[in-house]
């Protein structure tokens, strides 16, 4: 086919075209997303996590790229199951849903913001209590 009309119909075209009609018969497609959005999406095979990234692309407005990058950290993956459970159950989540054991770091000047130079500061400031944290954190003690 490909001689004939040209590289749009090339093995692996088709193939995502194939998964893309069978991703769409099952489901509603979203309004906001381009045919480039559903490329990413495609080589994924759990439609939950599919469902995640169609939900957080259209949220956030995220571009092909930022949507690249969000598969690629794998944050899916990285959320517990109780909120990939709401997720599915199309329950309402709350930020603290999406942030996994945070570790807290002590801002005594209490600055309203907080550069990477001003974090990296208080932390070596109280070292001994940030890796102290660290250690109860990795080996769920606290």
């Amino acid at each position: 086919m490909t001689s004939e009309l040209g590289k749009k119909y090339s093995q692996t075209s088709l193939k995502y075209m194939r998964q893309f009609y069978i991703f769409k018969k099952g489901q509603p497609l979203a309004d906001q997303l381009t045919w480039i959005h559903y490329i990413e999406l495609l080589p994924l095979k759990d439609i939950n996590k599919i469902n995640y990234y169609i939900k957080i692309t259209e949220e956030q407005n995220l571009s092909k790229r930022k949507l690249r990058e969000k598969i690629k950290d794998k944050e899916y993956e990285r959320l517990d199951e109780k909120t990939k459970l709401k997720l599915i159950k199309q329950e309402n989540n709350k930020i603290e849903d999406f942030i996994k054991d945070p570790i807290i770091i002590k801002n005594k000047y209490n600055y309203d913001s907080v550069s990477e130079k001003l974090l990296q500061q208080l932390i070596l400031e109280d070292i001994e209590a940030f890796i102290k944290e660290l250690y109860l954190k990795k080996y769920k003690l606290v």
